[in-house]
């Protein structure tokens, strides 16, 4: 699988990621050095295809334009952005959650129960 980069230009614009929690990534927008936006995008990904002859391996790709508001979202601050950037995380389950406090009880079953 080839990876996202984590910095690469697109529609005039420099795209460098700052933050990334499995599949969810933090990205700020640049153009000529002068910070614009941010931007929280669910990372794509293909598991690779033929098109004209041409063999494309499996990779992860940024969402496109008509993805955007489903895969992708843009932020004026910062705050606002890692915030999003947290809850599409735990949305796509890639936030470890610690589970040292978390007790279970196993129940055996009971012979007269069976079925």
């Amino acid at each position: 699988m080839i990876l996202l980069k984590t910095e690469f230009k697109k529609y005039g614009y420099t795209l460098r990621q700052i933050k990334r929690v499995g599949a969810a990534a933090l990205f700020e927008q640049s153009k000529n050095g002068v910070l614009h936006t941010y931007e929280v995008v669910r990372v794509l990904s293909h598991n690779g295809y033929t098109l004209g002859g041409r063999d494309f391996p499996p990779s992860e790709f940024y969402p496109s334009p008509e993805q955007w508001g489903a895969h992708g979202w843009t932020f004026l601050r910062r705050e606002d952005a890692e915030r999003k950037l947290l809850a599409l995380a735990k949305c796509l389950d890639t936030v470890e959650i610690d589970l040292s406090d978390l007790q279970i009880e196993l129940f055996e079953d009971d012979e007269d129960d069976a079925v």
